[in-house]
C-alpha cells in the first residue's frame, strides 16, 4: 500500500481466501451462478468495491485496521494462505516416434502442421519453484524457433 509501489494505494485488493471464497472453488451450478454475480461486482466504483471487499473478503474489517493490528494481520495471513498446485506435463514433449509424446522438441503438436504448445503443459515434471519463469523460458525458446523457421 506504499504510494511508491502503488500510486492508488487507497484502491486496494487484498487477496484473501475467506471461507466463502474457498467454497466458491468447488465446481457446480450454484457456485457458477454466485461467481457470475460476484465477479462483475468487483468492477464497480472504488468506494463500493472497497465495501464489497470488506464484507466478502475481510469479514467486515477494514484492511488498514487489519494492517495496523499485528494479531489481526497474523489471523488474516493464516486464514488467507493455502497450498496450490500447478498442473504441468499434460502435453508431454518428446520424440515424434514416442507414442506418449504430444509435442515434438520444437513444441509442435505431433501430427499437426501449424499447432504449437508453449506453456507449462510440456514440462516433464513440476519444477522445485514457481512455474512462471520456466514457462516464460519455454515460450521464448519456442517463439525463437518459430521466428527462425518462417
Amino acid at each position: 500500500m506504499h504510494p511508491q509501489l502503488n500510486p492508488w494505494a487507497g484502491d486496494f485488493f487484498p487477496a484473501s481466501y475467506s471461507p466463502l471464497i474457498k467454497r466458491l472453488r468447488k465446481y457446480g451450478t450454484a457456485n457458477r451462478i454466485v461467481a457470475s454475480i460476484l465477479g462483475p461486482m468487483l468492477d464497480v466504483p472504488a468506494g463500493l468495491r472497497h465495501l464489497l471487499i470488506r464484507l466478502v473478503l475481510l469479514n467486515g474489517t477494514a484492511f488498514q485496521a487489519t494492517l495496523a493490528d499485528d494479531r489481526a494481520f497474523e489471523a488474516f495471513v493464516r486464514q488467507s494462505v493455502f497450498g496450490v498446485w500447478h498442473p504441468v506435463g499434460t502435453c508431454r514433449m518428446g520424440d515424434p516416434a514416442d507414442r506418449t509424446a504430444v509435442v515434438n522438441p520444437e513444441g509442435r503438436v505431433i501430427g499437426s502442421a501449424n499447432m504449437y504448445v508453449a506453456d507449462a503443459s510440456i514440462m516433464p515434471r513440476l519444477p522445485a519453484a514457481n512455474t512462471n519463469i520456466p514457462t516464460i523460458m519455454i515460450a521464448e525458446k519456442i517463439g525463437d524457433f518459430l521466428r527462425k523457421s518462417t
